[in-house]
């Protein structure tokens, strides 16, 4: 049992059998701010199989004599979780933020990151408070693909030409891994402030996720059958997400950010898939590029920061 949470709440570590409560809390906390739900099952039951994340003592479970009223986690330098709507103004998640920052600084961590919604007052407000300071934005962008979607038409999809000496294909996913890895992990270790994934841990999170879809996912090869580009696509209540899209460094500026993203898009309407939606921050420059393809921005968020030493 963990002690010192607010008056009439228990806190205590989570196992793993309190992943369906976790996501039920974590889905009314989004459905109350954005009338919407982002996070599926498969995306948590994907962050506890990481192999470097311990449930045991990267993680807390507040609650009320209702059931669970609060989670939080902390995996690399970043703070995650979320409160129920039912537990609002009760001090939940003040504490939550404070185990999280108390966690990392005991653990050694230089700094500690924490996205809030654009939405989200309250968060934002025990952000400055514990003085955090804003980092960088990041959106969830979003198009409608067909009948059914909640987003705003896209223009026509345009065919995908495939330049000369390259391939494109669906990964293979027992083979392709190191591949894929390499491309994207080196893509994204150029951002600043990122937290580095082994091999391992980007695996479960991404390749072993239930939702991944093969037939929604992309390598490009060049002439020697070297992967230089890779998108990933988990599909879910009618999405295509492209999670990962990322062109080695020595071949961009040559169209291929735009041939896998459109390439994802016609194969999410082969599949019937009604909308397409993917997640980008201000440090990849890559927001002209989603915009030029008929993405929208559906919600906005905040990257805080706050230094430990």
């Amino acid at each position: 049992m963990v002690t010192g949470v607010p008056d009439g709440l228990t806190a205590r570590v989570p196992v793993p059998s309190d992943l369906d409560d976790v996501f039920e809390l974590l889905a009314a906390q989004q459905q109350d701010l954005h009338d919407d739900v982002d996070i599926t099952r498969p995306d948590l039951e994907a962050e506890w199989s990481r192999p470097s994340f311990d449930l045991a003592t990267d993680a807390v479970l507040v609650a009320d004599d209702t059931g669970p009223v609060g989670f939080v986690e902390v995996f690399g330098t970043v703070i995650s979780g979320g409160v129920h709507p039912r537990a609002q103004h009760r001090g939940v998640g003040g504490w939550l933020l404070d185990w999280g920052i108390r966690h990392l600084r005991e653990g050694g961590a230089s700094t500690v990151g924490v996205s809030a919604p654009d939405l989200d007052d309250g968060l934002q407000s025990l952000l400055q408070a514990r003085g955090f300071t804003r980092d960088y934005e990041s959106w969830f962008f979003w198009q409608a693909l067909g009948p059914g979607s909640d987003a705003p038409d896209a223009p026509p999809l345009r065919d995908v030409r495939i330049p000369d000496g390259l391939r494109v294909r669906n990964p293979d996913l027992s083979t392709d891994g190191r591949a894929l890895y390499d491309v994207i992990e080196t893509a994204f270790s150029e951002w600043p402030g990122r937290d580095p994934s082994t091999f391992e841990d980007w695996c479960a999170f991404n390749l072993e996720h239930d939702e991944l879809e093969p037939a929604t996912s992309w390598l490009v090869l060049d002439e020697d059958g070297t992967a230089i580009a890779a998108a990933l696509s988990p599909t879910d209540r009618g999405w295509g997400w492209l999670s990962e899209l990322a062109v080695r460094a020595d071949r961009r500026g040559q169209g291929l950010g735009s041939l896998l993203l459109q390439q994802c898009l016609h194969s999410y309407r082969d599949l019937g898939l009604h909308t397409g939606g993917l997640a980008t921050d201000s440090r990849t420059g890559a927001r002209a590029l989603y915009e030029r393809n008929g993405f929208v921005v559906q919600r906005s968020f905040t990257r805080w920061t706050l230094p430990l030493s």
